[in-house]
């Protein structure tokens, strides 16, 4: 843990991980400057509360005062060609995300999940089979949208240096880590850490597939044999990092048996770990819908195993768990029609596997603000298993052509979500499901995709 008094810190970004940030450098005896964009009406709640604090508060900025400064950390929203980072650079001035901090001040171990899809799941996952075993655990980092507990307080996942600031020694936070925190991290070095899967996401960021790759990967970069790192088998380019990550290797696949870690046999989860094998649970046993959960399972099987976690203790919480909000969420039902909140599904990827994984005939509500994806095999799963789709947002018609080119025609546009769902009532017949699954980020209509999903809940309960 790396002593901060008296060290002057620049903090650029004053949203949750920024505010939590600013607070406990503060606590721990710093000199905080934080810097924000927006003007000081719009955010003047936070930033007087910080002023108190003892905090300087510069707002409608990003000039950083350099001479004043020893450290810079950045919010993830805050993108790398920001043109503070090359006079950081210039001046030897450390940039660190809010991850990077949150490492070099932890007491405890932590178990790091990334991925393109499932990685809140399997955060969430990993946190409730750590509860089963009688830690003393955090949920924290890029995990949203999903309420969690620890010990018997309920309360909303929190910045992974709010966990960082509660922990203790004997604690175990599992945080769910973005390609946007992994840019500037230098040292982040996880007790055991996870790549579930890497499709295609976050191009209007990164620029290119093999950049989004690369920040991926890069939380095993900072691993050693100290360490374990969480593949998927299943996935070529995360297979394919066996041979090159630093930490112990730990496989897990749904379609053939590995050498150390987690496979299926029977419909088993099979823990072998040093020759010896587990039955851990029956895939049937586990409420969570849909077979991409039984591999975000085994991801937190072996996660938690790394801080010696019993079999016994994944059962138990893997056989009570429902999945997370947002994510395949189950509305209710109306008329006979099954209606499903899937707003976390925000990229093509991921909005891809929900439309193949459902049985049922869906009418789907699709479209949003497109993050540089080709919308091709998307289409195809909507022309395979959707009997009709509703396209919204400010890029639905690059859905449509998709669709078009298909020769699929099962479509329509609405203005706006609530005109979107009562579209899909009129279109669903009992024994169909209504699915929000948007592949899209949420900011064109909409303040998060979870402000999307509530706003899609709230218009269904009043149906």
């Amino acid at each position: 843990m790396i002593d901060v008094k008296d060290k002057r810190f620049a903090i650029v970004g004053m949203a949750r991980s920024g505010i939590a940030a600013a607070n406990y450098l503060r606590e721990l005896g710093a000199t905080v400057s934080i810097y924000d964009m927006a003007p000081f009406v719009k955010v003047m709640d936070q930033a007087l509360e910080l002023m108190n604090k003892g905090v300087t508060v510069y707002c409608e900025s990003n000039d950083i005062e350099f001479d004043e400064t020893d450290i810079v950390v950045v919010s993830p929203g805050i993108k790398p060609d920001t043109p503070f980072f090359e006079e950081a650079k210039e001046l030897d001035i450390p940039v660190w995300s809010e991850v990077e901090l949150a490492y070099r001040l932890s007491p405890c171990p932590i178990l790091a999940v990334t991925g393109t899809n499932g990685k809140t799941t399997t955060c969430v996952m990993t946190g409730k089979i750590l509860k089963a075993d009688g830690r003393d655990y955090f949920i924290g980092g890029n995990v949203a949208g999903h309420k969690t507990d620890r010990i018997t307080r309920n309360r909303e996942a929190i910045p992974l240096i709010d966990c960082v600031r509660k922990a203790l020694p004997e604690s175990v936070i599992s945080a769910e880590i973005s390609t946007f925190q992994l840019e500037q991290c230098h040292t982040f070095k996880p007790k055991a850490a996870t790549l579930v899967n890497v499709g295609v996401d976050h191009l209007d960021r990164h620029g290119s597939v093999e950049v989004y790759r690369e920040l991926k990967a890069k939380i095993f970069a900072f691993q050693d044999e100290t360490c374990y790192s969480v593949l998927n088998a299943d996935d070529e380019f995360v297979a394919s990092l066996k041979d090159k990550v630093p930490g112990k290797p730990l496989m897990f696949s749904t379609k053939k048996e590995v050498e150390e870690g987690c496979f299926l046999r029977d419909d088993n989860i099979i823990l072998r770990i040093n020759g010896e094998e587990t039955s851990v649970i029956n895939i049937n046993d586990i409420p969570a819908p849909g077979f991409h959960n039984v591999m975000n399972a085994m991801a937190a099987c072996l996660m938690t195993w790394s801080v010696g976690v019993k079999p016994e203790s994944m059962r138990k919480a893997l056989s009570a768990f429902t999945g997370v909000s947002h994510r395949l969420e189950f509305v209710r039902e109306v008329d006979g029609v099954d209606y499903i909140n899937n707003s976390m599904c925000t990229n093509v990827d991921a909005a891809t596997a929900s439309t193949l994984a459902l049985k049922k005939p869906q009418v789907v509500i699709c479209g949003g603000k497109d993050k540089g994806s080709d919308f091709t095999e998307f289409a195809k799963a909507l022309k395979e298993k959707a009997k009709f789709v509703i396209l919204i947002g400010v890029h639905r018609d690059m859905i449509e052509e998709k669709l078009t080119a298909l020769e699929y025609t099962s479509c329509e546009k609405a203005a706006t979500l609530e005109e979107a769902v009562l579209m899909a009532k009129e279109r669903a017949a009992s024994g169909d499901v209504v699915v929000l699954t948007p592949g899209c980020a949420s900011f064109d209509m909409f303040k998060s995709f979870e402000d999307r999903g509530d706003q899609f809940k709230s218009i269904v309960e009043k149906l």
